[in-house]
């Protein structure tokens, strides 16, 4: 059973749902004397070309709606330096250099659409990106770094963790010492959650600014389980409002149960790499008829939501989805007939 559930996912994956696309684009550099050099230079433009393409047929129409002009501005230039980490190969390359000495590059680029829309998205979602340091205690099993991973998993939010001492001033925005022990009942943790802020010292009539200072202000918050494998499976409420961490709420969601498996679990993979909310996929099954999932997704701080909009499945796959009023949202997906005639059954 397991080794067909392979095979299905990811050896007969459906060709129309993808997420890459491949596009063409082309670019001319006048008097070429360094023929490399010009290839370079035209393959860099080709894909300037592509990118800003992308941008207006995916981005633009869906994901900046109420969006001040001057942040998309800024996003467009943020994503347009990343260019190079959307692009997955090159492929129908063709090369011409004409008798005046002008080169012709065109080339079929192979772009990472779902990588492009994510980078787009997570930038929607925070204006500036923190870091939280999170100390683990020698005694620590090894596996609590995953929990809490997955529990500061947010867009804008890096969690890096360690295993050395707490400083005495915490370098980035949040540092926090996790401790466990046993009690007579089970186990609890002590965490510590420390915050430094830099002090300017008022400048003197004379003489040079004295060095500012760097105050720390600790917290303590403390969780309780029977076993030490729950210690950190959920944080304190009141640590994670600290931190400005949303809360992890559940979202279900539908499709007809017409899609095949193979296409749906290619569906949920794409879900999972393009919307920047999602942190985990915990439930999957068919319920009366339908392919059935649940997302755990977590809000962005400040209320901006961009779940589901802008949503890429393929080149030649529309997606269109809705909220019921008992909360599901049913997704419905719509694939090209002739790709799915020729299918191998």
């Amino acid at each position: 059973m397991l080794w067909w559930i392979f095979m299905q996912c990811f050896l007969l994956q459906p060709q129309e749902i993808s997420s890459h696309e491949e596009l063409w684009g082309e670019s001319t550099v006048a008097q070429v004397k360094d023929w490399q050099a010009a290839r370079e230079v035209a393959r860099t433009a080709g894909l300037d070309a592509v990118l800003k393409e992308l941008w207006n047929k995916r981005a633009a129409p869906t994901l900046f709606m109420g969006i001040p002009t001057a942040e998309v501005e800024r996003i467009q230039k943020i994503v347009m330096s990343k260019k190079s980490s959307f692009l997955i190969g090159l492929s129908g390359i063709q090369e011409n250099r004409s008798a005046t000495g002008a080169y012709t590059f065109r080339a079929l680029y192979q772009i990472d659409v779902v990588g492009f829309l994510r980078e787009i998205k997570r930038l929607l979602l925070f204006n500036k990106l923190r870091t939280v340091h999170v100390h683990l205690e020698a005694t620590e099993p090894a596996w609590v770094t995953s929990d809490w991973t997955s529990q500061l998993s947010q867009p804008g939010l890096s969690c890096v963790v360690k295993t050395e001492k707490l400083p005495e001033h915490c370098p980035v925005d949040i540092c926090i010492l996790a401790q466990s022990r046993r009690t007579a009942e089970g186990w609890e943790s002590l965490i510590r959650l420390r915050t430094t802020a830099r002090i300017e010292a008022p400048k003197p009539r004379r003489g040079p600014r004295p060095k500012p200072t760097e105050k720390s202000t600790d917290e303590t918050f403390s969780t309780v389980a029977t076993v030490q494998e729950g210690l950190y499976l959920q944080l304190p409420p009141a640590l994670l409002a600290r931190m400005g961490v949303t809360p992890t709420v559940a979202v279900q969601l539908q499709t007809p149960g017409t899609l095949d498996f193979a296409a749906w679990m290619q569906v949920l993979f794409l879900i999972q790499r393009q919307e920047p909310e999602v942190v985990a996929l915990r439930t999957i099954g068919l319920l009366s008829g339908r392919n059935t999932a649940v997302f755990h997704v977590r809000q962005a701080p400040g209320g901006r939501d961009v779940w589901f909009k802008g949503l890429y499945l393929g080149k030649n796959v529309t997606a269109t989805w809705k909220k019921r009023a008992d909360g599901v949202i049913e997704l419905q997906v719509e694939t090209p007939p002739a790709l799915l005639e020729n299918r191998p059954q």
